[in-house]
């Protein structure tokens, strides 16, 4: 079998990734000013995010970890916390599409794949709900159901750049780890995934960067290497 893992910022769509992290942060935190002051909001969602990326327990998913951890620092009951987070993924997230350009080689891309039997998973780190996490998918010029699985925080019980996070992405689409290759623009997060057998494909302007990965340059690259069958895993 055969699996191609593909990260969202940087690879299916482009961002100005600090903008947008604050902005609607910022948004998200307008919710919560009955409780707490959007400044504190916005530095304990990134410390709760911290906490939750370096968790290591199988026992958990991404969304219990986070919630407990945000929950303890703003002392408000988990459940209200999430009523108000998924409300606000559900109903306003979509409004963020126009600080998001879409990569058009990424959907060729998936279409490709798919046609040459590949199974293909978003691998963009799972700190939001499914329904934002499809939105960004949407955003990358997809549709949820053209990939066989989109990580998110309610099912994951990892993130990047914990190896984990990848063994449990092939997991969840029934593919050994070294039957897939990773695809991404970060060297720290993506190419991690060759700790567990992945190979790897880092997208890069400059062919001449050094890092350590399988395959490197442009998502067209890429695109051509699948059409022509020049690529294994």
């Amino acid at each position: 079998m055969k699996a191609i893992l593909l990260d969202l910022d940087g690879t299916l769509s482009h961002m100005d990734t600090d903008k947008f992290l604050k902005t609607y942060i910022y948004a998200l935190a307008q919710n919560f000013t009955k409780w707490v002051e959007p400044k504190e909001f916005m530095q304990q969602v990134m410390r709760s995010t911290e906490v939750m990326v370096r968790n290591n327990d199988i026992n958990k998913t991404n969304k219990e970890v986070f919630l407990e951890d945000f929950s303890a620092a703003v002392e408000l009951e988990e459940d209200l916390l999430w009523e108000i987070f998924y409300r606000f993924y559900s109903e306003d997230f979509s409004q963020f599409r126009k600080m998001v350009t879409t990569n058009s080689v990424g959907r060729e891309l998936v279409i490709s794949a798919k046609a040459k039997g590949w199974k293909v998973a978003v691998a963009s780190n799972p700190v939001h709900p499914k329904v934002a996490m499809e939105e960004r998918v949407r955003w990358g010029g997809l549709e949820p159901q053209q990939v066989d699985f989109v990580p998110s925080i309610e099912e994951m019980h990892y993130c990047k750049p914990n190896p984990l996070y990848f063994a449990e992405v092939a997991k969840a689409i029934g593919v050994e780890p070294t039957s897939c290759i990773m695809v991404g623009n970060d060297e720290q997060e993506d190419l991690v995934a060759s700790k567990i057998g992945m190979k790897t494909f880092y997208i890069t302007s400059d062919i001449k960067e050094e890092v350590k990965a399988d395959y490197k340059g442009k998502l067209e690259y890429l695109l051509n290497l699948i059409k022509t069958d020049e690529i294994s895993v």
